[in-house]
């Protein structure tokens, strides 16, 4: 009976640490994100959010604030991002399509998912490889908590554009950086600045995250980059012709 009875205590004592191995490796990370924008677009360009822009050629760059959310398991990730509430010129438009980033850390791939918002509503994606920085200076004894993460310093120059990122490696399995190339080695960028965009973790909240949540979608064909570049080009030129339709 003594025996049977510490079977159990040590059964009851193992579950919650089951439980929070398991929280460690899966959650949501939350990210203040400023950003410019160019506003020169013309007719059909996008600021990237699918909406219009309409600045005319010298106006200085907008600037956007928004949140992004990367959820995570101990190998893949999604990026949903609270979009800002653009109105471009000439009314609002529904976009042929929606965008999607997952990443796969495992791999070390991040994909490019397309699905369409009529019709069959087809999905298609696309993969590259984490991108290599231009260079990466991790010789800063500096730190700070970040999300309540330590975090060290690296400054990291990404083709023409240099960042200063505050990285952690305490968030074990786990690599991943908002901006695509900021890793030093490995961790998870919790801070990345630069002179045009900044992406600062305002939370890390571990939690279960169930694995169909950052599962690409069903039935999702893969394609090259160049089919995925077509398919942006028949986008934009649907948007155009409903600008077209709403002018007239």
């Amino acid at each position: 009976m003594h025996k049977f009875a510490k079977i159990l205590i040590g059964a009851a004592m193992a579950l919650p640490f089951g439980q929070v191995a398991l929280a460690q490796s899966t959650g949501v990370i939350d990210y203040d994100v400023t950003m410019e924008m160019d506003r020169r677009f013309g007719p059909g360009g996008s600021n990237g959010f699918g909406q219009q822009g309409g600045g005319e050629p010298g106006a200085p760059p907008q600037v956007v604030n928004f949140t992004q959310h990367f959820t995570f398991t101990s190998g893949m990730g999604k990026v949903d991002v609270d979009r800002p509430n653009f109105r471009g010129r000439g009314g609002n438009f529904q976009p042929p399509f929606s965008n999607t980033t997952y990443v796969d850390m495992t791999h070390k791939k991040t994909l490019q998912v397309v699905t369409e918002n009529d019709g069959d509503k087809k999905s298609y994606y696309t993969e590259e490889d984490f991108v290599t920085p231009t260079s990466v200076d991790t010789s800063s004894e500096k730190t700070k908590k970040i999300a309540g993460y330590n975090c060290k310093k690296a400054v990291i120059k990404l083709r023409d554009e240099n960042f200063t990122v505050w990285y952690t490696r305490d968030l074990p399995g786990l690599n991943y950086s908002p901006v695509n190339g900021l890793i030093p080695g490995n961790g998870v960028v919790l801070s990345a600045e630069s002179d045009k965009r900044s992406f600062v973790a305002s939370k890390v909240a571990l939690k279960p995250v169930e694995d169909a949540t950052v599962a690409l979608p069903a039935g999702a064909t893969k394609i090259s980059q160049d089919e995925m570049r077509e398919k942006r080009r028949e986008a934009m030129q649907k948007i155009r012709e409903q600008r077209q339709q709403q002018q007239q």
